[in-house]
């Protein structure tokens, strides 16, 4: 970091970028699996900064590609995304949103698979309740009228719901939903980790944040090849002063 430090102090990452933070970005593209290839990241502070930036970049493609109307971000019940108003409003732990509600948008929180409190039959491996979950989130799409810009989700549940493991298929099956209506996945793995699971491929946009002892944080979100070339404009919109910053993107292995 010292390093960094001495030979740059500080540019803002809308206008400029460095060497450091590209050679980064790229390992974490090669990272993620084969259809990140030549996709993009954009560095933020933190994880709630990452939700948000992917929030923000779903309507934006949609906004871009003519899907003018898509907006909602749906998200799943007893789920954690992040403490800033945007994040706040997709998370689904009723206890830590009730006193600010009046400030942020409410959309539809659909159920999730966790067989100790399941809605469905569990019977048999939870791979039914699985199959019903995901049948829950296409039945939302189709309520939103053509609203639905994104469907946003932890690939295993953190500190909410307390790491419950989905049942088999039913990520697939989400992803396949995702696709067939033009709503894009994205995976929060803030708490989960990037590639601890095993890698996927199947989401559109992925977020993570890393910490490390004396302050030092980031926060990113990527996005598939295929989304990067539909959103050219308006970075200002997601700019953060600190927002991949050199010094922090030094120190860090994929």
């Amino acid at each position: 970091m010292a390093e960094q430090a001495a030979r740059l102090e500080f540019v803002h990452s809308s206008q400029f970028t460095t060497p450091v933070a590209e050679e980064y970005a790229q390992e974490l593209l090669e990272f993620a699996g084969k259809n990140f290839r030549g996709g993009s990241v954009y560095f933020t502070c933190g994880g709630s900064e990452s939700v948000e930036t992917a929030l923000k970049l779903a309507t934006q493609y949609q906004v871009e590609i003519g899907e003018t109307r898509r907006y909602r971000v749906l998200s799943r019940e007893q789920s954690y995304h992040g403490s800033t108003l945007g994040a706040l409003a997709v998370s689904g732990n009723k206890r830590r949103r009730e006193i600010y509600l009046p400030m942020v948008r409410e959309f539809a929180h659909l159920g999730f698979p966790y067989c100790y409190r399941c809605s469905y039959d569990c019977t048999d491996g939870c791979q039914n309740c699985g199959q019903q979950y995901a049948e829950e989130l296409e039945r939302a799409i189709k309520a939103s009228n053509g609203e639905a810009a994104a469907f946003i989700l932890e690939p295993v549940s953190g500190a909410t719901l307390g790491a419950a493991v989905p049942p088999g298929g039913y990520l697939k099956n989400v992803a396949e939903i995702c696709r067939r209506h033009g709503v894009l996945l994205i995976a929060d793995e803030v708490m989960t980790g990037m590639g601890r699971t095993g890698r996927t491929d199947s989401p559109t946009m992925r977020t993570r944040s890393r910490w490390r002892p004396g302050g030092r944080c980031y926060g990113s979100s990527k996005r598939e090849s295929w989304c990067k070339q539909r959103i050219r404009s308006k970075p200002e919109a997601r700019a953060r002063t600190c927002g991949g910053h050199w010094k922090n993107c030094a120190p860090f292995p994929p």
